[in-house]
């Protein structure tokens, strides 16, 4: 009789995780991000606010789990007012902060004529800007809260509380700690300032909640650390007059610091995906590999220029054809076959083949690394308990304020 009890207090076998899928198409992605950006470049970057819509509204629509995709909900005309907002509050605080310097006594736009107050104008210059820091970290934080507040899954909303100086207080802080010791305590600054944005996160009436420590996050920093080793060696071979090995230690080990910091970044997000809590029992998995992250991100940024510079020379021989220009006699001055039309042509074609170019790069960029590297984090991170999901209500949405015009503004806020 006890036996029979026992079995059936029993608990059940544990539900299947709620896995992630991502189903864009780079073909589709990559026509969208093109023309929204030839749509920018002759609007003169008015365009630029529906362009980011159309583009996450694609993406966030590609992220599903259980044929339930996320929704983005923001608007051009809230990105489009914020930008103005921050545009206006930018120009304020340049101009309060170089009245500043002017009641002192000092001037970056009326320097003196020695070379002395040459460099020091500069330096005031560059001080003037460092001085916006803060801004840049508030600019992060209010773009993460309105992206975070404009999306919604199985109908329910996201949000994250206010907070942006509090955030940019506390990156200033802990990133003077972190240039202070060389990187070592990069991690510190990587999991406080994630813990800050996750506890104030929601979706629906849950509270996310980053649980951990931030020394679990050293592990991510071994290949970093080895490259600024490599750095540091060849810094030290190329003061003992070691010229030619020491330019290519420095190589090696700034190549080996670039994907290291890939690596560390993408690292640090699986182990801090598999430390949060929604609510009181909603918890996540994460399987990403930081070595496929640091492949597609070289291979694909590598894809991604020679494509681009393909382009680029198939195009300016193209023009030249057309123009009929020869370039065997512009060498010497003079051209002349060159007619007007084709001289306007020359004086306006390096422009609009530079500016095509990086208009294609940022769409191959988009297509071959930032796709790649959102769909396999998505394909590789899962949802435990996920019954518990039910209990979750729905909040009051969050007001747009100024969008994400700062990030805009100072072109801050990530790929999407």
């Amino acid at each position: 009789m006890t036996d029979a009890i026992a079995a059936d207090v029993q608990p059940g076998p544990e539900p299947s995780p709620l896995e992630g899928s991502y189903l864009g198409q780079s073909g589709e992605l990559f026509r969208l991000a093109l023309v929204t950006s030839f749509l920018t470049l002759i609007t003169l970057g008015i365009y630029r606010f529906w362009g980011t819509t159309r583009i996450r509204r694609y993406v966030w629509s590609s992220i599903t789990s259980e044929s339930d995709s996320f929704e983005y909900t923001g608007t051009p005309v809230e990105k489009l007012l914020g930008f103005l907002l921050a545009v206006v509050v930018l120009a304020v605080s340049l101009g309060l902060i170089q009245l500043g310097l002017f009641f002192a006594g000092l001037s970056v736009f009326a320097p003196g004529d020695t070379p002395t107050d040459q460099v020091l104008a500069q330096a005031l210059l560059n001080l003037s800007f460092l001085l916006l820091l803060p801004l840049w970290f508030f600019a992060m934080y209010r773009a993460y809260r309105y992206r975070m507040g404009r999306t919604r899954w199985r109908g329910i909303r996201f949000g994250v509380e206010d907070g942006a100086w509090g955030y940019a207080v506390r990156a200033l802080g802990y990133g003077v700690l972190t240039v202070l010791t060389l990187g070592l305590l990069a991690p510190l600054m990587t999991f406080k300032l994630e813990k800050y944005k996750a506890d104030r996160t929601w979706f629906g009436n849950a509270r996310f909640t980053q649980h951990g420590r931030w020394q679990m996050l050293f592990p991510a920093l071994k290949v970093p650390a080895v490259g600024l080793g490599i750095i540091l060696l060849g810094f030290i071979l190329i003061a003992a007059d070691a010229g030619v090995l020491g330019v290519l230690t420095s190589l090696g080990g700034s190549i080996t610091l670039m994907v290291g910091i890939v690596r560390y970044r993408s690292h640090a997000f699986k182990i801090m995906t598999q430390s949060k809590i929604l609510g009181e029992n909603v918890e996540f998995g994460c399987d990403l590999d930081p070595g496929e992250v640091a492949r597609i991100t070289i291979w694909g940024g590598i894809a991604a220029g020679v494509l681009t510079a393909l382009i680029f020379a198939i195009a300016s021989g193209v023009i030249a054809v057309v123009s009929g220009l020869d370039f065997a006699l512009l060498t010497d001055g003079v051209n002349p076959n060159l007619d007007q039309t084709n001289a306007v042509i020359l004086a306006v074609s390096p422009l609009v083949g530079t500016l095509l170019a990086l208009l294609v790069y940022s769409a191959m960029i988009l297509v071959f690394v930032h796709q790649p590297v959102l769909a396999h984090t998505v394909n590789t991170t899962y949802v435990r308990n996920p019954i518990a999901l039910i209990s979750i209500k729905q909040r009051g949405e969050d007001l747009a304020e100024d969008a994400d015009g700062f990030a805009d503004a100072l072109d801050v806020g990530g790929a999407f």
